[in-house]
């Protein structure tokens, strides 16, 4: 999961997390906005800093928002 990535090899972290992004653009049920899209890229961007908790909260309701329950059953237990 890009989340442990970014605490286990922070410099291959970044990658990874625009190519989740990348997915979850392309797989997620609903219609995506610009500003939900930016939103996403700062929580993940978040994942690596002190504000890591905010950053898995966001990207949780972000993905609850979008239909997206895997994102649910994968962020819950980093929690």
């Amino acid at each position: 999961m890009t989340v442990q990535l970014g605490e286990q090899e922070p410099e291959r972290f970044e990658r990874a997390a625009v190519r989740w992004h990348g997915r979850r653009e392309i797989e997620s049920p609903a219609d995506l906005r610009l500003r939900e899209s930016e939103l996403v890229l700062a929580a993940l961007a978040a994942l690596t800093t002190p504000a890591r908790d905010a950053g898995l909260h966001a990207l949780l309701e972000l993905g609850r928002m979008s239909g997206l329950s895997t994102v649910e059953a994968v962020l819950t237990p980093l929690l």
